[in-house]
């Protein structure tokens, strides 16, 4: 390895040619970070993001060399070993060997693990999922589809395992494994549904994880105070007391299997394995639920992260969702449409939070191998002029601002960045790391160059965090600058919703207002959220491939699901939660999340009700049903490419699946759930599995046919709104069965 310093005090490395394409950028990038602070005189290396919990240790995935094997990585003395995936190993290093690592012949590709971010009663009724669960009628008794027979689970932060919303009526817990990943490197420590009472939670300042698992699969519906909203866009709370709480899940008969913890990308692929092979230990099927993301990366499914999620989604459902940056200017594609002028180069300006600070990454990916031109550079409002920190000129550079006395005397902070050619997708990369960037005075900003793409190419570039954004304007008030490209939302979609066998969830709005516990509060409709149109945070965007994202959206605006009573009494906020009820000694709560990360519990939940019909569903099955029965409405035309199929239909789905896929086999409890009897406001419409042609005839208790109707293709309409007040029999009559129903007509 060679180190050299250039005149302008920029540090840089530059390693072999052999080495210098395995290290992914932002991997190189901690290396960097991590030598630049050591050498400093009296300063304690801090903890960086990826290394949190092993100290000055690093968790990187591995890819090996053609004729490489495990045990050849193995004899790399300072390499431990931690786990095995498909195309992947995952392996413990110092962090100050990585630059080491990268030199070894049987090392392709590196890929330092990093951190994801996280980002019920009018939500069931708009998805169809009330008709489900309360949709069969069969001799006076109520049979639904709750995902019994189904293993949901995921990988989260912040649950109270113990909350009413996870038990059964008599006090056991529906959560029958949990793993609590405290590290960084895939490992737990696991708890069943007979010591899972032991378990508190895994981290008392988050609550995501049991308002997820709540909108999943929470079951509670026992007693308890709550504000009551007449209607989704109501603004006269009602305060009720000793009643049912309507704020229950989606799949509340399914198994609940379910990580939680630190939400690094080692753990987060373990906790997808850790449920499909409980599922598979059963032999029950398993929906894997992911609210959570990170919108850097190549969006091709080609990082060891996503390609390892698309593996896993060969052998269970898993549901990601979009992201919360559909407001935010964190991405850009830039068309190079000319060999001169502004369409040949990228130009934008980095702007920081609402306090000016750059905190985050920026990853800069071409089309192909072709080396870009990439610099980082100072630009001065007064004069107008762009002068580099920063000067990547080839593949396996990195560079650091530490010491580079023009960037210091205008910026508090550091930048680093790497680039290289991704041995995995064989495209250019350039990824960037700002640590607490701000300038000193106005008249400075941070300005990108790009260069060297040829006529054709695209230039994709993203930032890791909505507090990171690119700008035409080099400050607020300062105007466009020409030549430079504006950020915007149009390809904010999460990397991981770019990966295969995946349902990426986007988020539509079910509600707009919603009541607390302090009586005569309640939170009004912002003006962002249309009753049934896209919610304003949803992210869209195209994988690398131009495949829309996402494929389907769900109720993620308003929801209102379970909450962690540890996280209410941290924060000291129960007057600001809807609903409260006892649990023993102890309160527990329900309130109020949006996201994305709402949405996608909502279509996992509708999986795991589709996988009790069916449980041989496969990923492409169940984007069949998605696409075939998803809703629409006028909303959905602005823009239609945040939509994905439209909204998600529980019980068209059930209907589809009755239909065309369960009458392949005996899939349900006994004959009778073939039959499918569902209200419609005027009658009842039917839905007969296995049978294309059959007739539906109404009989009263005399035994004469009052009503009729013809089934085709496995569905059938009749109407029942002028018969007389009462009970009747609902009879179908296919080519090979006859099935039966009461009805009652009111």
């Amino acid at each position: 390895m060679k180190k050299t310093f250039l005149a302008a005090g920029v540090f840089l490395i530059v390693l072999s040619a052999g080495a210098q394409n395995k290290l992914t950028p932002f991997t190189r990038n901690k290396a960097l970070e991590y030598m630049e602070l050591k050498k400093q005189p009296g300063h304690d290396v801090p903890t960086l993001t990826s290394l949190e919990e092993n100290g000055e240790e690093a968790v990187v995935f591995i890819n090996l060399s053609p004729g490489s094997t495990l045990s050849d990585l193995e004899k790399i003395d300072y390499v431990t070993v931690l786990d095995r995936f498909p195309t992947s190993i995952l392996a413990s290093v110092p962090v100050d060997r990585l630059l080491d690592l990268s030199q070894q012949s049987c090392i392709r590709r590196v890929e330092i693990g990093q951190k994801a971010t996280v980002g019920m009663n009018y939500a069931r009724p708009s998805g169809q999922v009330d008709a489900v669960q309360a949709g069969f009628d069969h001799n006076g008794s109520q049979i639904s589809f709750d995902g019994s027979g189904v293993v949901l689970g995921m990988m989260d932060i912040g649950l109270e395992a113990n909350h009413l919303n996870f038990l059964n009526e008599d006090g056991t817990s529906r959560i029958k494994r949990l793993w609590w990943m405290r590290s960084n490197n895939g490992s737990s420590t696991a708890y069943t549904d007979e010591n899972i009472r032991s378990f508190t939670t895994d981290d008392t300042g988050e609550s995501h994880a049991t308002h997820v698992a709540g909108i999943m699969g929470g079951n509670y519906k026992g007693p308890g105070t709550y504000a009551y909203m007449p209607s989704p866009t109501s603004a006269s709370p009602e305060m009720r007391k000793d009643a049912p709480v309507p704020y229950y899940g989606v799949a509340t008969g399914a198994d609940l299997a379910l990580n939680v913890g630190q939400l690094y990308t080692p753990n987060i692929v373990q906790g997808i394995r850790n449920v499909i092979e409980y599922a598979e230990s059963l032999g029950k099927p398993a929906v894997v639920n992911l609210s959570l993301g990170l919108t850097v990366g190549p969006h091709d499914g080609t990082d060891a992260y996503t390609s390892a999620i698309s593996d896993l989604g060969k052998r269970g459902i898993i549901c990601i969702s979009a992201g919360n940056d559909g407001d935010a200017n964190i991405s850009i594609v830039k068309d190079i449409t000319s060999e001169t002028g502004n369409n040949s180069v990228l130009r934008t300006f980095m702007k920081g939070n609402s306090d000016d600070v750059i905190n985050g990454q920026v990853d800069l990916w071409g089309t192909d191998n072709t080396v870009l031109a990439v610099q980082w550079g100072i630009y001065t409002l007064s004069t107008r002029t762009f002068t580099p920190f920063i000067s990547i000129t080839e593949a396996g550079q990195s560079f650091s601002s530490a010491s580079n006395p023009n960037f210091n005397r205008y910026f508090n902070g550091s930048v680093t960045a790497s680039a290289w050619i991704d041995s995995n997708n064989n495209r250019f990369n350039a990824g960037t790391t700002f640590s607490s960037v701000s300038a000193k005075d106005s008249d400075h900003a941070i300005a990108l160059y790009v260069s060297g793409a040829k006529t054709g190419q695209k230039l994709y570039l993203y930032s890791s965090t909505a507090n990171m954004t690119f700008s035409y304007r080099p400050s607020a008030s300062a105007s466009i600058v020409d030549g430079y490209t504006n950020g915007s939302p149009s390809n904010s979609i999460n990397n991981l919703a770019c990966a295969e066998n995946v349902i990426s969830v986007g988020a539509y709005v079910s509600r707009t207002t919603y009541g607390i516990l302090r009586e005569g509060y309640y939170y009004p409709a912002p003006a962002e959220l249309t009753l049934e149109g896209i919610a304003y945070f949803s992210s869209y965007g195209k994988a690398f491939n131009g495949t829309q994202l996402p494929k389907i959206c769900a109720p993620g605006a308003r929801i209102i699901s379970s909450f962690s009573r540890y996280y209410v009494g941290e924060n000291n906020n129960a007057d600001n939660m809807v609903a409260q009820a006892q649990n023993g000694s102890n309160t527990d709560y329900w309130g109020n999340m949006q996201g994305t990360s709402m949405a996608c519990p909502f279509v996992s939940g509708t999986v795991g009700l589709w996988l009790e019909a069916k449980p041989e569903l496969t990923y492409s099955d169940v984007m069949d049903v998605i696409t075939q029965t998803s809703s629409f409405n006028s909303l959905i035309m602005r823009p239609r490419e945040r939509w994905g199929a439209g909204k998600i239909n529980a019980l068209e789905g059930i209907r589809y699946i009755l239909q065309k896929y369960a009458a392949n086999g005996a899939v349900w409890e006994d004959d009778d759930q073939r039959l499918v009897v569902s209200f419609n406001g005027s009658g009842y419409d039917v839905t007969m599995a296995g049978e294309a042609r059959f007739t539906v005839t109404v009989y009263d208790i005399q035994g004469r046919p009052v009503a009729s109707a013809r089934g085709l293709d496995g569905q059938a309409s009749v109407t029942t709104s002028e018969l007389t007040p009462g009970v009747y029999v609902l009879a179908a009559q296919g080519a090979s069965s006859r099935l039966t129903r009461k009805v009652t007509v009111r």
